[in-house]
């Protein structure tokens, strides 16, 4: 027997395949017609932070920081039908283009139908979540457990996208930041710089271990500097210690997936 929640997933994703199953019918009235995948991923000019170990951040200073970066994630919602798995599971992902969202490639696996919410912290400090965006993969690998997700409908804005940093290197120590949907966000360090570990698509990737608070459904998020370059995506955390995860280095991702800088 279904429980109530199981039920509601379905519907939600029955919702959404309707919505897709609309668009690809209406389409050729819109003025705005589907994504397809470019040859090459562009995204905004680089930057270089040559930090390294930093003191730890007061509530007062990273305040702001906080809201800017949260302000350039999104919250995965995947809606699966493969076999047993029917329903709906969720994730993280990043804002890196003016058109382009990174995630893990694990969280959009076997997907029916994807949505992206963006998330903003509220005075109050609360998280709220925007409007659902439908999105469609462009780019993914299981070398490196990510993805590459645009919008089915060419055009639509996303939120403000998250440099990313060529310069920083992993070094043990060095101070990092994480962004996700359950931990929401947190303030730690590189514990071992390199390591190869079986991701959760079976396959061994080469991370680096975080001495940081990672959960279930942060997958797909942001490790960044602690000036906000963006260094690395959350891949798994480690089920033996609460605050410890694992990350894929972004340079890695890169050349993975393609990913072209404009110049600055």
């Amino acid at each position: 027997m279904w429980t109530i929640r199981a039920r509601w997933s379905v519907i939600r994703a029955a919702i959404v395949l309707f919505q897709l199953f609309l668009l690809n019918g209406c389409v050729h009235v819109a003025t705005a017609a589907p994504i397809t995948a470019p040859t090459s991923i562009v995204l905004p000019s680089t930057v270089c932070d040559e930090a390294r170990v930093v003191p730890e951040p007061s509530d007062k200073e990273d305040g702001t920081f906080v809201r800017r970066m949260v302000g350039s994630t999104v919250k995965i919602t995947v809606f699966r039908t493969d076999g047993a798995k029917i329903g709906e599971y969720s994730g993280t992902g990043v804002v890196i283009g003016e058109k382009s969202i990174l995630t893990a490639r694990h969280v959009i696996r076997h997907a029916a139908a994807i949505i992206a919410q963006a998330r903003t912290i509220e005075p109050d400090g609360r998280v709220t979540l925007d409007l659902p965006i439908i999105m469609t993969v462009v780019r993914e690998s299981a070398v490196t457990d990510s993805a590459v997700l645009e919008p089915y409908i060419a055009g639509t804005k996303l939120p403000p996208p998250v440099q990313i940093d060529r310069c920083w290197k992993p070094d043990k120590g060095s101070a990092v930041w994480s962004f996700g949907k359950k931990s929401r966000w947190a303030w730690g360090y590189v514990n071992v710089p390199s390591v190869v570990i079986t991701g959760a698509s079976t396959t061994d990737i080469r991370v680096m271990r975080l001495a940081i608070a990672c959960d279930f459904g942060d997958s797909g998020g942001p490790i960044v500097t602690p000036h906000g370059g963006l260094v690395g995506l959350i891949t798994i955390n480690e089920t033996n210690e609460p605050t410890g995860g694992y990350a894929v280095p972004i340079a890695n991702i890169e050349k993975e997936l393609g990913l072209t800088h404009r110049a600055p």
